[in-house]
């Protein structure tokens, strides 16, 4: 049920939590450059997670910048960028993510809906910049994923997606 698979999460983020802080405890303690180092993936792996669940929070919300991210949630614009750089920056992670839910909103929506509806429900001010954007990720045009959906064929998985984008996907299902 989603009650326990919200649970499941949780339980999920306290014990990455609770890993960081123990490493980082052992590193306090042993005090070496070895325990440090060893601190330093878990502690930016809790954080990108917190990052990555604020992300998918505030999808919708045109505020939705490194600069809010970094207020919101006490981090220097330096390391925010540092730990999105292995995928190709916050706003590009952010723009992907974006991508993402467009798709899946074009590819199961039961009403009629405006494409450009869609993207400016997820932050796209420019339709013609959205739909460029989306055929760079996912190799169609918006309404080509549309009107496969309104036709009641499925558009299917997308074979340009990413780890994120599949985890996002499994996430909403």
């Amino acid at each position: 049920s989603l009650t326990d698979r919200a649970k499941a999460r949780r339980r999920a983020a306290l014990a990455a939590v609770g890993g960081a802080f123990g490493t980082l405890a052992r590193a306090m303690v042993r005090q070496s450059a070895a325990s440090f180092e060893a601190a330093k993936a878990p502690i930016a792996a809790t954080r990108f997670d917190r990052v990555r669940r604020f992300v998918a929070e505030n999808l919708k919300s045109p505020d939705l910048t490194p600069e809010t991210i970094c207020a919101r949630l006490g981090l220097s614009r330096r390391h925010l960028y540092y730990l999105f750089e292995r995928h190709g920056g916050v706003a590009t992670f952010i723009k992907n993510r974006r991508l993402a839910a467009c798709y899946r909103a074009l590819a199961r929506t039961s009403e009629t809906k405006l494409i450009s509806s869609v993207a400016y429900e997820y932050g796209f001010a420019d339709p013609s910049v959205f739909s460029r954007q989306f055929k760079e990720r996912y190799g169609m045009r918006p309404s080509e994923v549309y009107a496969a959906h309104l036709a009641g064929h499925d558009p299917g998985s997308v074979a340009n997606s990413s780890f994120i984008d599949w985890l996002s996907r499994a996430e909403a299902s």
